[in-house]
């Protein structure tokens, strides 16, 4: 049986001389999951409390009390004036300010436990005639702790009495059960639109791709916010009249990618130029023609194609052709010379994640309040240290793995020109070196199967299907490396197998 067979069905069978896996029902498992994600929903969040601390007629020091915040943190605010924001002191950071002055977003590290911290900052504002300073008018709160914080559950049927036909939006807070929440229409969003949007995706088209993007307006020009990211921003950006034709190379729809801070320190930098080895991936991988193709990177974000695609779910990978190409190009992602740090991480994130959870969140509580037999019964803990030794005596290969390889991360790209690849990977914010085994334990959990089949019983793909996905990914790798690959008994149907 494979690894990932193990870890994600939750039984415990015998594995080489591993002691006996305890049987965990999978489904009763996932369902406590997401009762325990909606009940640390509802308390890990708050408002930002606004403090003036000192006004004058051009300028305004404030102050925000953050009270015992382990983890990266973001403060939206908002003003009914244009101001010049400044960070007196604090240890935070301007992470985006819009192009009008009026909206900021501040980011900082984690605080030591047991202490707090005042970000401080100034607002400065030239006034023809004396008025009244800059009041906030809006603000958010959100901890690294919940980067779902966002996370909507919208409900698109007509309605009367609602605006546009929608009904009052719900978040996961507010649901109990799995069965409560209808994952078909889940838009994941991170953080707040900003007002300016438009204003900035216009400039940052003119900045880089010039052309006829140079003779665009506000009112000329789409901009629409793309869902489904808990870490960065996407909007599509194009020009809205379909005679205007650009010069060759030049495109007419684009998606601008914001920066969101980053969940998963995989190279070990402690949040330092945490965005390198993402730049230097998307690069690679854009030359490589396995990404997005690449428009312009700027500071805080990247223009990239926008691509009419499908996601690979159930139908697609039943279609051999596309099978072939999708694990020829991970063959081909594996086999990538990326000039970033090669360490195994996986150990190091589930030891930080059980701190985090253990530190923070009352988990046994909140197991036994909400009735998760699973997580009361059975420690956490020892569970982690057998699935790392496990993880570990598995001899899985290091390779530039994606580490997110899941049906919605891999593009099926309609209506393309013939020189265009028909699979195009996407969302590398967490890949790095690390185990082979990772991007296929990834794939073939949600093979046959979409990502919001919470409540079906989970079965995975047998062997058959297994051995030709994996013939197709040792087809490419071979021919890549030459006949020492097969040769490499780390590399045969047997291993791999375990792997997967």
């Amino acid at each position: 049986m494979s690894i990932h067979r193990h870890l994600y069905s939750g039984l415990r069978h015998e594995f080489s001389d591993v002691k006996q896996l305890i049987a965990v029902y999978p489904m009763k498992v996932k369902s406590q999951l997401i009762i325990l994600l909606a009940a640390i929903i509802a308390g890990a969040y708050g408002t930002v409390t606004y403090r003036v601390l000192q006004s004058t007629t051009d300028s305004t020091t404030a102050a925000i009390d953050i009270v015992n915040e382990k983890y990266k943190w973001e403060i939206g605010l908002t003003f009914d004036k244009t101001i010049d924001l400044t960070i007196v002191k604090g240890g935070a950071s301007i992470y985006f300010a819009s192009l009008d002055g009026k909206a900021y977003t501040l980011s900082g590290n984690p605080i030591q436990p047991g202490t707090n911290r005042s970000i401080q900052f100034r607002d400065t504002y030239s006034l023809a005639v004396p008025q009244p300073p800059p009041q906030l008018i809006s603000s958010f709160y959100i901890s690294f702790c919940v980067q779902i914080l966002f996370t909507k559950l919208m409900d698109k049927t007509e309605s009367k009495g609602s605006a546009n036909g929608l009904k009052s939006l719900q978040t996961l807070r507010d649901c109990k059960t799995v069965a409560e929440v209808d994952f078909s229409r889940l838009e994941i969003i991170r953080g707040e639109t900003p007002p300016d949007i438009s204003d900035r995706c216009l400039q940052l088209c003119k900045d880089y791709l010039a052309d006829i993007w140079c003779e665009q307006t506000i009112d000329s020009i789409l901009v629409n916010r793309l869902t489904g990211g808990l870490t960065n921003q996407l909007y599509y950006c194009a020009i809205r009249d379909p005679n205007v034709r650009p010069s060759h190379g030049v495109p007419r729809e684009v998606a601008v990618r914001l920066y969101g801070s980053k969940y998963v320190d995989i190279d070990g930098s402690g949040g330092r130029n945490e965005r390198l080895p993402d730049i230097i991936v998307a690069l690679l991988a854009s030359r490589c023609r396995l990404g997005p193709k690449i428009y312009g990177l700027f500071t805080g974000g990247e223009i990239l194609a926008f691509y009419k695609h499908r996601p690979f779910h159930v139908s697609e990978q039943r279609d051999s052709k596309l099978v072939e190409q999708v694990f020829k190009g991970l063959s081909q992602w594996h086999a990538m010379d990326v000039p970033v740090k090669r360490r195994h991480w996986l150990s190091e994130m589930f030891d930080h994640f059980y701190d985090m959870c253990e530190q923070n969140i009352p988990f046994k509580e909140l197991a036994q309040e909400l009735n998760c037999e699973t997580f009361v019964r059975y420690d956490l803990k020892g569970e982690k240290e057998f699935i790392k030794d496990l993880i570990t005596r598995t001899d899985s290969p290091m390779v530039f793995t994606h580490n997110d390889f899941r049906s919605s991360n891999i593009l099926i790209v309609e209506d393309r020109d013939e020189s265009e690849a028909q699979v195009v990977f996407c969302d590398f914010d967490g890949s790095g070196y690390g185990y082979r085994g990772q991007d296929f334990g990834s794939i073939m959990f949600e093979w046959g199967r979409t990502w919001d089949s919470m409540q079906d019983l989970h079965t995975f793909p047998d062997d058959t299907t297994i051995i030709l996905i994996i013939e197709c990914y040792n087809r490419e790798s071979e021919r890549i490396y030459g006949t020492e690959y097969s040769a490499n008994p780390r590399n045969s149907v047997k291993q791999m197998l375990i792997e997967n």
